[in-house]
């Protein structure tokens, strides 16, 4: 760790005020883990999307008579789950190296 994140670290922990390790852990947890919530949840998302789409907020933005299950919403939830998954990817490849 650099001087530089060292000062940040503990500037961010001393706010905390939990009065044990000033935070570092629940910190240091939370910045781990967190990136790997959001391509599941985004997938999550895109299922619900898909399975529970009453149509009526996009009834402006379809045509008359489309009704795929399928639509910009699920799309972006789909793509957002892709671009998220950078952390899955990583921690398969350590896996498969060792």
């Amino acid at each position: 760790m650099t001087r530089d994140n060292r000062l940040i670290w503990h500037r961010v922990g001393a706010t905390s005020g939990d009065g044990g390790d000033g935070g570092h852990t629940a910190i240091l947890w939370t910045a781990r883990f967190l990136p790997f919530a959001t391509a599941p949840v985004f997938a999550l998302m895109a299922l619900m999307t898909a399975l529970f789409n009453t149509g009526q907020a996009n009834a402006i933005c379809l045509a008359p008579g489309s009704s795929t299950p399928i639509n910009d919403m699920v799309v972006m939830y789909m793509l957002m789950a892709g671009f998220h998954l950078s952390p899955w990817l990583r921690l398969v490849a350590r896996r498969t190296r060792r």
